[in-house]
């Protein structure tokens, strides 16, 4: 009797409500598998990516690291939590997981372009080209390999002169499709196109395993068949707007169901282009696949993406939201945030605060959202709610410098300076490279009168950033408090160096010169002071008295001289 694998018909299940996009069903399926089979890493990869689809990215990521633990060398899933770190905007987490993929499996065409993306991220676009480059050899590559391949099969089956019948090459395709011999089963499907060129079916084959092994080029070719033999001719597309469609007169017309299989061909050959960092020909096939099925929700949505790589944001925020319209199941959180940035740039607030909300609704440890959520917030005057916000998002990012920056600017606002003190510690804890955050920490000190603390943040912010004038006047005020009058001159001299503009850098510096018994010094700096500020409090007196004290000190001089 053969015994059945329980566990891995549910997998095929998923896999089936995958490919029709069915989510929930996948997630199911997948649960199922697992419950039978704890160590079916495919099951674990399927659940990861369809929990990430539907914004469950803390879940995703447990997923992904169980099928790692079971099988190290998974390099999808590597690709896939880089993909996943990317979306939370972590650079340094996913650039470690793409480059494990491809040192795992170098012909991942498709991770050299993710790196490429978040190297251009990074504003780094020499390591960006780099990793461009790199794809297109992989792919010119493969795909050279693959016509050998197919001209050494023809030349095999010529010289035995055996030739299969169509069945046969599909029925052997199919079989090495489900043994994960992906490049022979390609191989199948080619000669029975060439034996029956007109099968639609056939190339749909051929472009699904053209995807599996990242052959982009060749799976938009072989798409673009598939819209030849399907006739698409019967819709013209504005290429300004995919809403200006101009329909075949309606005896012309094809049928719903032709439609919908055409839209879904032209939606398939945008995600091709997208694939390619291709984005005017995605943005035209997704236009095309909207004209023929204008409530098709995905091409709404990816149209969106590609259009933001074009830098046209009002056209992909449009699309965003009219995505959300027809299905806002399936909008990520990630997409949530972008379309929160776009509506604030238009000033659409109201509209923005809902998108940032449902991001952290669909992902509540997306830290972006609450920074984003709170800065418009802050705009809108709402700071108690702005610092509601960020208290909630250091829930899931305690250790997230910004947060804490932005808080601490907020508690400063209100005069509540041990709090903002607290804050800027922790931000300069968690980024001791943010050298704002240590000038903000030396100023809320000295509002306190902690002086000592206030000269060691100070110092620290100047060496992070030795250009910033500010930091220098604010460390000599603070020596000044401490009577370290020798230390303060160096400081100001620095600090008008930087800023020869700013009164008060020569006014506290004469201070300094004065307390040293300096006087000729002190008046010179008191009339630059006066000079640049004529109506600066107390300069005249303080000029006056040190014009008194220098002519007192000369009188001196000149006393012992006699």
């Amino acid at each position: 009797m053969i015994q059945v694998d329980e566990a891995q018909v549910y997998l095929n299940q998923a896999q089936i409500y995958w490919q029709k996009q069915e989510w929930q069903s996948t997630i199911q399926a997948c649960a199922k598998a697992l419950v039978l089979n704890q160590k079916l890493t495919d099951a674990h990869k399927l659940m990861g990516d369809a929990l990430q689809r539907i914004g469950k990215t803390k879940e995703a990521l447990s997923y992904y690291l169980q099928a790692i633990s079971i099988e190290p060398n998974f390099a999808e899933v590597y690709a896939n939590l880089g993909s996943l770190y990317a979306k939370q905007e972590q650079w340094s987490q996913a650039i470690v997981h793409y480059q494990k993929a491809i040192q795992v499996k170098p012909e991942l065409v498709g991770v050299y372009r993710q790196l490429a993306k978040v190297y251009q991220k990074q504003q780094q676009p020499e390591k960006a080209q780099v990793y461009l480059t790199q794809a297109d050899e992989i792919e010119k590559k493969s795909a050279k390999v693959l016509s050998s391949s197919l001209e050494r099969q023809q030349s095999s089956t010529s010289a035995i002169n055996s030739v299969q019948s169509l069945d046969e090459y599909l029925r052997q395709g199919q079989l090495l499709k489900q043994q994960g011999e992906l490049q022979p089963a390609l191989e199948q499907y080619f000669q029975a196109a060439k034996l029956e060129p007109g099968r639609v079916n056939t190339y749909r084959e051929i472009v699904a395993l053209c995807e599996q092994l990242e052959l982009w080029s060749e799976a938009a070719k072989y798409c673009q068949v598939i819209l030849k033999l399907t006739n698409s001719a019967g819709i013209k597309v504005s290429q300004a707007n995919s809403q200006a469609v101009t329909p075949l007169p309606k005896a012309n017309q094809q049928s719903s169901k032709s439609f919908a299989e055409e839209a879904e061909h032209h939606y398939s050959l945008g995600t091709l282009h997208t694939k390619k960092q291709a984005w005017s020909e995605a943005v035209e096939a997704y236009q095309k696949a909207i004209a023929l099925q204008p409530k098709m929700a995905k091409a709404y949505r990816d149209l969106a993406r590609a259009q933001t790589q074009l830098g046209d944001k009002k056209q992909s925020a449009e699309h965003l939201l009219k995505a959300i319209s027809l299905d806002n199941e399936n909008v990520s959180a990630a997409e949530y945030l972008e379309l929160g940035k776009n509506l604030v740039s238009w000033g659409k607030q109201q509209s923005a605060l809902t998108c940032y909300r449902r991001a952290i609704a669909r992902q509540p440890e997306l830290i972006a959202a609450y920074l984003g959520l709170g800065e418009l917030l802050v705009q809108m005057g709402a700071r108690k709610k702005a610092i509601a916000c960020y208290v909630e998002g250091l829930k899931y990012g305690q250790d997230n410098p910004q947060l804490y920056y932005r808080l601490g600017s907020l508690y400063r606002l209100q005069d509540q300076w041990s709090q903002a003190t607290l804050c800027y510690q922790r931000a300069t804890r968690y980024d001791a490279k943010n050298s704002a955050a240590f000038h903000q920490l030396g100023e809320v000190l000295t509002h306190q009168e902690l002086w000592s603390e206030a000269i060691v943040a100070y110092r620290q912010a100047i060496r992070l950033d030795p250009d910033f004038s500010w930091s220098y006047n604010n460390l000599g005020y603070a020596l000044i408090q401490l009577e370290q009058w020798s230390e303060a001159v160096p400081i100001y001299q620095q600090a008008i160096k930087l800023n020869p503009q700013f009164p008060w850098s020569y006014y506290n510096l004469a201070e300094a010169y004065g307390k040293l018994d300096r006087w000729d010094r002190a008046v010179d700096f008191y009339q630059q002071a006066a000079k640049i500020q004529p109506d600066l409090p107390k300069i005249q007196l303080m000029l006056g008295d040190a014009l008194f004290r220098r002519s007192q000190q000369d009188r001196e001089v000149a006393l012992k001289h006699f």
